[in-house]
């Protein structure tokens, strides 16, 4: 699910126009350009069908939208909520079948050399749903 997730986010035209290609799976290169998206999966939770096998799948994703400027990691934060909100279809060779919002926070990472060039994050919580491939 998260190539598909991946593959989704930059696919959608309002999001691939802040961050183009750069949406990653884990952890961005250390000389990523800013703004990009991190994909990091959390959890996950099997719905079993009465015969045991599964059916439906839920996976906990935190999607951290990254900017040198607070107002950009949040206009990125929004554009990803709004087109993942009740977000049905296909992602890569899954299928999502809903999209739930859990969380939004903000954070900042302040450089490590001292100056004043930190990273900005608005941080989304979602789990989605689909069905295995």
């Amino acid at each position: 699910m998260r190539g598909g997730l991946v593959s989704v986010l930059k696919n959608e035209g309002t999001i691939s126009t802040y961050v183009g290609s750069r949406v990653y799976i884990g952890k961005a290169p250390q000389k990523a350009a800013l703004p990009y998206i991190v994909i990091t999966q959390m959890g996950s939770d099997e719905f079993l069908s009465l015969d045991g096998t599964g059916s439906l799948r839920a996976v906990d994703f935190d999607i951290d939208c990254k900017a040198a400027l607070s107002t950009t990691a949040e206009d990125i934060g929004n554009a990803v909520r709004v087109f993942l909100d009740d977000y049905t279809g296909a992602a890569g060779s899954q299928t999502i079948k809903a999209v739930l919002m859990n969380d939004e926070s903000t954070d900042y990472e302040p450089p490590a050399d001292g100056s004043d060039g930190g990273i900005h994050t608005t941080l989304l919580d979602v789990t989605i749903q689909y069905e295995p491939a």
